[in-house]
């Protein structure tokens, strides 16, 4: 087989003129499409990245003003809470204080309220309760309240122990005064029979002196007087129960 040198060059040649028209026509243009396409999306992946690393760092700087923001609350709100304690501790105090001011004025009312009663009552017992007193005794006894005391005294004195009777004996033996005090001054016949029942039931020397005295503190009532011994009986030491049970009554009232 013989080969056509002429035709094989000339095939040679078209090809390569195909080649050349492909590269020059048609692999170009797409080599230049394809590069610039690629330009244009490598410009957006950028342009995207910047945006992404733009996004970041605004998300980061939002996350920072978040977390300052939130601590910026966290220390109000602390703040807060401190104030609203203490103020309550405050109001707290001074209610309390208001309080204790408004109970010490209460109590002193009640104190005064109190006073003016026990005065009040005190000045009925000295007057009032002792004349209805008197005149009761009168009416229930025969006798007038003085003597109905002088009775009484001498009861209290005949009532003594026989060992108080001795020892105040002792100290009458060598006593030059007696005194006799009494709520209202004592006539002559009450200090005769006061001498008498003294001289009778008690170890008394003739030359002892009975001195009688007026002493309105003992509120109708006798006592005899002797150094620092004292015998008596008087209405006080019943006023003085009752005073005494009257203070505890007030006082359990405050």
């Amino acid at each position: 087989m013989q080969i056509d040198w002429i035709t094989f060059f000339a095939e040679i040649i078209n090809l390569l003129v195909l080649v050349w028209l492909l590269k020059h026509f048609l692999y170009a243009p797409i080599t230049n499409v394809i590069a610039k396409r690629q330009s244009e999306i490598n410009e957006k992946i950028e342009s995207a990245n910047n945006l992404h690393r733009q996004a970041e760092s605004e998300f980061q700087t939002l996350q920072i003003e978040k977390n300052a923001l939130e601590k910026s609350l966290q220390s109000q709100r602390n703040d807060l809470a401190k104030e609203l304690a203490q103020n309550r501790k405050d109001n707290l105090i001074k209610i309390k204080k208001e309080a204790n001011q408004l109970k010490h004025q209460l109590n002193e009312q009640i104190k005064l309220q109190n006073e003016n009663l026990k005065t009040e009552l005190e000045q009925f017992i000295s007057h009032d309760f002792m004349k209805i007193a008197g005149r009761i005794i009168t009416d229930l006894t025969g006798a007038t309240p003085i003597e109905r005391v002088l009775n009484l005294f001498y009861e209290k004195l005949i009532k003594l122990k026989q060992s108080e009777k001795n020892e105040l004996n002792k100290v009458l033996l060598n006593q030059k005064v007696i005194y006799i005090n009494s709520s209202k001054t004592l006539d002559e016949k009450h200090r005769r029979d006061m001498n008498r029942f003294l001289r009778s039931y008690l170890q008394i020397s003739p030359k002892t002196k009975i001195q009688y005295n007026v002493a309105p503190s003992l509120v109708m009532g006798v006592e005899i007087r002797i150094q620092d011994i004292a015998i008596d009986w008087t209405i006080k030491n019943y006023l003085d129960e009752m005073q005494q049970a009257l203070d505890n009554l007030l006082s359990h009232e405050e």
